[in-house]
């Protein structure tokens, strides 16, 4: 198969995930790609196609196979920042909290200016690691971080990670035994 081909199965695989799940994973795992047959810009293209699959598919080992294969091509520092924030939450999705924290916070470290999405959504994922994890101050932390980053966004995606975070603030001062503070965020 030539680049295109591969790359378009991959994305109808991507387009049919919630469908047909079954169809998705079968021809992901029946397409062998690699990176010296197509090019590193196609290869991480493709890997992460394919990762995002396996995330959908609640196969998150699998897709964290994947996203980790995407860090050995040589992408940008945004790529590299992606890759972890997914990564990190394929470990929260698995329950490892400790893994995933690890992860969210190697974003943090990537010395470039991560855009709004990237560091909304790994605010966020600390947010509820920590969360789960019953660190409720932390989770507070992170939480006023995403709270102040999409305070007055026009988006949907931002709205939800701003109004969640707010609830999740007053449920951390709840648990913290301030009920004063739990009622000011619910109201």
């Amino acid at each position: 198969m030539k680049n295109k081909e591969l790359i378009d199965s991959l994305n109808h695989a991507k387009d049919i995930m919630f469908t047909n799940p079954n169809e998705a994973l079968r021809i992901i795992n029946s397409i062998k790609i690699k990176e010296e047959d197509v090019g590193f810009e196609d290869y991480y293209k493709m890997v992460m196609i394919a990762a995002d699959i396996f995330y959908y598919a609640n196969n998150f080992e699998k897709a964290i196979e994947f996203y980790n294969e995407a860090l050995t091509v040589p992408v940008s520092n945004k790529d590299i920042a992606k890759c972890y924030c997914h990564i990190g939450d394929c470990y929260k999705e698995n329950g490892d909290y400790k893994s995933a924290i690890r992860n969210y916070e190697k974003v943090l470290l990537i010395e470039i200016k991560i855009d709004k999405e990237i560091l909304g959504k790994t605010y966020f994922g600390l947010a509820t690691a920590y969360l789960d994890a019953d660190n409720y101050k932390k989770t507070i932390t992170f939480c006023q971080k995403v709270t102040e980053l999409f305070k007055n966004s026009e988006s949907e995606v931002e709205k939800y990670y701003h109004d969640t975070a707010l609830l999740f603030i007053a449920e951390s001062y709840g648990m913290l035994g301030n009920n004063e503070k739990s009622e000011e965020y619910f109201q």
